[in-house]
């Protein structure tokens, strides 16, 4: 007994001594909505991190041209697992009618994320048309009731395009808008049980999705055929069809409870939308290749080296489009360079209707030759512009110079982090007795082990 008491301590202090997986923290920056109805209206840009351990440290930038309002923060949990999820809302606002913001960077934990520049608009043109800036006009019969002039409230499913490319994003929203001139009581009812249901329906086979999350409703101001009328955004997220197969969205339905003293239920419903998806051109990579706009970013360590000598090239790739799945670039692989595979790192943002931000790859080369290298005969990465409807490629349009000798082989550097298992392999004289080290002392720490446990039954057994 004292045995088995002996036994099991060692076991459970060897299981609580191994390291725990630790978990990653995830970072979402979401830019807010850029049309501003007057100069009193708060631009918002929140920030999402998930996996903190503690309240997170987040530090947002002077916006030139606009005064900072109020911070929210908020902890939650945002899925069914209870991952910790916290939200902090920053406020601005903004004088004047239009007011360019230049990219800027929020700091999370010490880390810059980078948000591309955008332009805010405050107050609305004089013909008031029902102008979503996001989505355009609300008209077309997919988008509003038959008599909308007879209409004091009704429920809208609207997307941001109806003709898509495979691959190609647009943003959906469902939202509920109330008349102002009329008198009337309402509220919503049962509202998150009615939302999880609206979810599950307004979530399309053979899409890649990433939902904007709305995390409270706050009441809009438009104006639908010279009526104003005042927007709930219940739902809100963009989808990637990856199969050439049209979206449909079925018939949504919200209750609502109308009687301020009965409680009279009230069900409203949209109307169904469909979504056309286009194939793309032909082309030999045409099931590979990502569908957006994008633009490359380069940064080189050194714009000179030697033979040898390891220098570092991240090739960047920006603009709008599922940022998530955009490939690693085409390396033409030559004897020029050493190349090993890149470490990568992204930022995006969910705004309303797009998905943007920026994917990094960053290579570590090691030149073999001197010489002078143009770097676009070794990096290329060719995607599809929907706007253009036409396929692109992205070329670096940096260049390397390497000096030293042409006779000496550059010697095999192993850069920081990498584990060349195969470095110096050419080098290597077969004919010299090779040392394990490592089972070597695999065995001798075996024989301690069980030289210790039968020091220790013996020791019991007295």
């Amino acid at each position: 007994m004292k045995l088995y008491r002996y036994l099991n301590f060692f076991l459970n202090f060897f299981i609580l001594s191994l390291p725990l997986a630790a978990q990653v923290r995830e970072v979402r920056i979401e830019v807010g909505d850029t049309q501003l109805t007057s100069e009193g209206d708060p631009f918002e840009i929140k920030v999402y991190v998930r996996n903190s351990p503690g309240r997170a440290e987040v530090i947002f930038p002077e916006i030139t041209g606009a005064q900072k309002g109020s911070t929210t923060r908020l902890r939650n949990s945002s899925d069914a697992q209870s991952v910790p999820q916290e939200t902090i809302i920053q406020q601005y606002y903004f004088p004047g009618k239009f007011i360019e913001v230049h990219s800027f960077k929020v700091t999370v934990e010490g880390e810059d994320y980078e948000v591309p520049g955008f332009l805010i608009t405050v107050g609305r043109s004089s013909d008031s048309t029902a102008v979503d800036e996001e989505i355009g006009p609300l008209t077309g019969d997919f988008l509003l009731p038959e008599n909308l002039s007879r209409e004091d409230v009704f429920l809208s499913i609207r997307p941001t395009k109806t003709s898509v490319y495979l691959r190609e994003g647009f943003g959906l929203y469902l939202s509920l808008f109330v008349a102002k001139d009329v008198r009337l009581f309402m509220e919503f009812y049962d509202l998150d049980r009615q939302l999880n249901q609206i979810q599950k329906l307004l979530k399309p086979d053979g899409c890649w999705e990433e939902n904007t999350w709305i995390d409270e409703i706050v009441p809009r101001s438009v104006s639908i055929r010279d009526r104003d009328y005042t927007e709930y955004r219940l739902f809100q997220s963009v989808f990637f069809p990856f199969i050439e197969k049209n979206v449909q969205f079925p018939v949504i339905s919200l209750k609502m409870n109308m009687g301020e003293k009965d409680g009279v239920i009230r069900t409203f419903y949209s109307r169904p939308v469909t979504v056309q998806v286009k194939g793309l051109p032909p082309h030999p990579l045409k099931d590979a290749v990502s569908v957006g706009s994008f633009r490359l970013t380069e940064e080189l360590s050194t714009e000179q080296t030697s033979v040898g000598q390891p220098f570092k090239y991240v090739f960047g790739i920006t603009g709008e489009g599922n940022i998530a799945a955009v490939p690693a670039p085409v390396t033409i692989p030559v004897q020029t360079f050493e190349l090993y595979p890149p470490e990568v790192r992204q930022n995006m943002q969910a705004s309303l209707g797009a998905v943007r931000g920026t994917k990094k790859f960053e290579y570590t080369l090691v030149p073999r030759q001197k010489g002078t290298f143009p770097l676009q005969g070794y990096f290329q990465w060719i995607y599809f512009d929907p706007v253009r409807a036409q396929y692109d490629t992205l070329r670096s349009m940096k260049t390397i110079e390497v000096s030293g000798s042409n006779e000496s082989v550059a010697e095999s550097v192993m850069p920081l982090g990498e584990n060349r298992v195969y470095a110096n392999l050419e080098r290597l004289n077969s004919s010299e007795l090779y040392t394990n080290y490592n089972v070597i002392f695999r065995f001798v720490m075996n024989v301690v082990v069980i030289l210790m446990l039968l020091s220790a039954l013996w020791i019991f057994r007295k």
